[in-house]
């Protein structure tokens, strides 16, 4: 079971999600996301919502599930608020 891949990604106001097939592409303030789903997983947009859903109930598509939502959302966040690291450097 999928606890990750069935919360609900919310969409930004400045971020437009376009699905096409099995493409989905995220444009926002901070450039251009495209990725490919895998055939046994559906996306869909409710409410200013994605939904990640499964076709199949095998052990294979329950691990794509999860994957999918998490590269989604990761995408959704890169093209709104970005990502960043900061390093400390220890010198002695």
């Amino acid at each position: 079971m999928s606890r990750i891949g069935k919360l609900p990604i919310k969409i930004a106001d400045s971020v437009k999600v376009d699905i096409k097939d099995n493409f989905i592409t995220v444009e926002g303030k901070r450039g251009k996301l495209s990725q490919e789903i895998n055939s046994s997983i559906r996306v869909k947009i409710e409410d200013n919502n994605i939904i990640v859903e499964r076709a199949f109930n095998d052990k294979q598509t329950r691990a794509f599930h999860g994957l999918y939502r998490s590269l989604i959302f990761n995408m959704v966040k890169g093209v709104s608020d970005g990502f960043s690291k900061n390093k400390v450097i220890v010198y002695f």
